[in-house]
């Protein structure tokens, strides 16, 4: 296993048995390690975390993009390299277009694929190739790239609009995510669609919501899911599968955020053959920094809140491990003077939530305050 943070100045990787820091890794890989954008190809990089050579990332980050754009076009491992992307990227038949309404704008995604390919992915595919020094970096980030317009293109070339009735409201932005939700090896797709205001109760309300849709037959179907309601709710950040709630499928996480200061995390939970949101109890107390009184629908993630998934208790479920930190004023009045020995320690309050069945709720089962010194690193 391979697990990285790409938020610290030393880089601190646990590769295999062993524990890996920045000295040990070639300074280009360090590189693409902090600013890749697509996961699969960063758990590529990561793999070869202690190889100074690329040819290996290089042709397997091609194999992902192959494969990217089959699972987005629905093509068969018959058709592969130019060929492949002819099928799903010709700009007046390809399954994926058209990327744009400007026509040019369509040949020259054709054009860019094709030439990645040609140039790049034929030569290391038959034979060992020299590369100057930063040639493999530039690479690898055109691969990563490649494959962000490909699931831009896959994303433009459903018309997810025709799946939402209008009483729901209309499309204002959405974000698309492949994966399997169900275990057949077919990848649904769940679309987070921020929707039009519509009027409920008297006020105009905005939603998120994830519009799931399974193919049957050669033809999608929405799986129907709970919306997220709010008065300003912009769009997802993220989609994860996690087993939380111990239900018949793996729970849907959803992120979303209000801009780079904060993100929510909703979990939806298979239920009666639907999702549904898993909601959390809030007992008396349980204010959290910025956020006040906590939203039975959500967690809030973002500078005085951070959100982990680990299974404490080795039941093949994830608890909720949420970390707050308050200030010193907010620390006494929930009653922890006595540990604030010093003004400059630091103290974060970890919550442990689990998934209680009886209830049908997520319940704190913990609360620890955590005291560190600032200035300590």
């Amino acid at each position: 296993m391979t697990s990285s943070s790409r938020m610290c100045s030393t880089l601190f990787v646990v590769h295999g048995e062993t524990l890996v820091t920045d000295a040990d890794i070639h300074p280009s890989r360090a590189i693409l390690i902090q600013i890749i954008g697509d996961n699969d190809l960063l758990q590529i990089v990561q793999k070869h975390l202690i190889d100074y050579g690329f040819d290996s990332d290089i042709r397997e980050a091609f194999i992902l993009l192959e494969r990217r754009i089959r699972d987005s076009s629905g093509l068969g491992i018959d058709a592969f390299g130019k060929d492949l992307v002819d099928k799903a990227f010709d700009p007046k038949s390809g399954i994926l277009q058209p990327f744009s309404v400007v026509p040019g704008e369509r040949y020259g995604l054709h054009q860019f694929l094709v030439g990645l390919f040609q140039f790049y992915r034929n030569p290391i595919a038959h034979r060992t190739v020299e590369f100057a020094a930063r040639h493999p970096v530039h690479i690898i980030l055109l691969i990563d790239l490649a494959l962000t317009l490909v699931s831009d293109a896959a994303n433009i070339a459903l018309d997810v609009g025709s799946y939402i009735g209008r009483h729901e409201g209309q499309v204002v932005r959405r974000r698309d995510f492949r994966m399997d939700i169900d275990d057949d090896g077919d990848l649904e797709i769940i679309s987070m669609v921020q929707l039009s205001p519509v009027l409920e109760g008297g006020k105009l309300v905005s939603h998120l919501s994830p519009i799931i849709l399974k193919k049957k037959d050669g033809r999608f179907q929405r799986i129907l899911a709970e919306s997220i309601r709010g008065e300003s709710i912009h769009g997802a950040s993220g989609v994860e599968l996690r087993p939380i709630t111990g239900g018949q499928r793996p729970d849907i996480v959803l992120h979303w955020g209000w801009g780079e200061a904060q993100v929510a995390i909703v979990i939806l939970r298979w239920e009666n053959e639907q999702y549904t949101i898993a909601r959390r109890h809030n007992a008396q107390g349980t204010d959290e920094p910025y956020s006040g009184r906590p939203s039975e629908l959500m967690f809030n993630w973002h500078g005085r809140q951070m959100l982990s998934f680990v299974d404490i208790d080795g039941d093949g479920q994830q608890e909720i491990t949420h970390d707050l930190n308050f200030d010193r004023e907010e620390l006494i009045k929930l009653g922890y003077e006595s540990v604030l020995t010093s003004t400059k320690q630091q103290i974060t309050l970890c919550r442990v939530h689990r998934w209680n069945e009886t209830d049908q709720r997520f319940v704190q089962v913990e609360e620890r305050p955590v005291v560190s010194s600032y200035g300590l690193r």
